[in-house]
């Protein structure tokens, strides 16, 4: 939840791609996004998540002090994947 109350939902979704390494496995996961729930998330504090697992899930609180940094590793990722 963004600090203005605006939810934004994050559902992962599961790449064709699979593999093994050793005893390890893994699976490749991505989470599509609007542009304009991309354009909330590089400028809106983020509040709390909710991380879901299995049945249940957890909501945890964003301390104040951090929200600039999610903000800033979001926008890290666009300018990761725009170099590309």
């Amino acid at each position: 939840m963004l600090t203005d109350g605006q939810v934004i939902t994050l559902t992962s979704q599961m790449q064709s791609t699979y593999g093994s390494f050793g005893q390890w496995s893994y699976t490749h996961l991505y989470y599509p996004t609007s542009a304009e729930d991309w354009q909330k998330l590089k400028s809106k504090p983020v509040q709390k998540i909710r991380i879901y697992s299995l049945n249940q899930f957890k909501d945890y609180e964003i301390k104040e002090r951090n929200a600039d940094k999610i903000i800033n590793a979001i926008k890290c990722l666009e300018i990761e994947a725009d170099s590309h």
